[in-house]
């Protein structure tokens, strides 16, 4: 499909599909009378069709959710342990970002000691 896309050529189902419909559709119509067939015949697939698509693409969605999350879990937890920094250290830097010495940080600390880390 990427190859498709990149060279800006027309996927071949995307040509056939509205021939095979059309073909369905006379033969649906001369076999049995009545609009509504085809309408039928129209509707509940593309309204199927879209379903499944859309419910495909959120359970992937949730799915790649919950695997980003995990990875980056285990990827900062590798990273925390690697380095190793005793609790006096971390004390310090606590202290250092904690302006109104309640002994938590709020929003506007934790927002510029996240800042000062990364260097913004």
């Amino acid at each position: 499909l990427m190859w498709y896309k990149a060279n800006n050529v027309v996927f071949p189902p995307t040509g056939v599909l509205p021939v095979l419909v059309s073909q369905a559709i006379v033969a649906e119509a001369a076999s049995t009378p009545g609009w509504m067939t085809a309408v039928d015949f129209l509707v509940f697939p593309w309204l199927a069709g879209h379903a499944a698509l859309y419910a495909g693409a959120h359970a992937t969605a949730a799915i790649r959710r919950k695997c980003r999350m995990s990875f980056l879990q285990s990827d900062m937890k590798n990273k925390l342990s690697a380095k190793k920094l005793p609790a006096s250290a971390l004390r310090e830097a606590f202290r250092k970002y904690d302006l109104s010495k309640n002994g938590a940080l709020d929003a506007a600390e934790l927002k510029m000691a996240l800042r000062m880390a990364v260097g913004v």
